[in-house]
């Protein structure tokens, strides 16, 4: 099983033979021709942003979805344990808040199994 860094990293080798470490969430990028180097400043940023709760925030969001008496009868869908006001979205049927939340699950699920490794030509 891949390690959550590894989870949450992107690898790639540059036509410059550099190594280009990234955040699959945005938050950092490093390119290097030294790629141990690269791996521990990966290595290091990931652990700081860890630390920070980041990962787990996006990691371990599931969604959940509802109908909700209070707005219309409307269906909502939120992360699971959310319950401040405006922090859902709303949509008019159960099939598609159902869609939804399943479209959100998956996509968290399709970063993690993004490939490790990748060679730009």
């Amino acid at each position: 099983m891949k390690s959550m860094f590894d989870r949450c990293i992107n690898r790639k080798v540059m036509k410059d033979g550099k190594l280009r470490l990234s955040c699959k969430f945005g938050c950092w990028a490093i390119k290097s021709l030294d790629h141990e180097r690269a791996e521990a400043e990966a290595l290091r940023y990931w652990q700081q942003y860890k630390a920070e709760g980041i990962y787990d925030s996006v990691l371990l969001k599931k969604w959940e979805c509802f109908c909700d008496l209070a707005y219309y009868d409307m269906w909502a869908v939120r992360e699971i344990g959310e319950h401040r006001w405006g922090h859902c979205f709303h949509v008019a049927t159960k099939a598609e808040a159902e869609g939804l939340r399943d479209l959100l699950n998956a996509r968290i699920a399709c970063i993690l199994r993004t490939p490790k490794m990748s060679f730009h030509r």
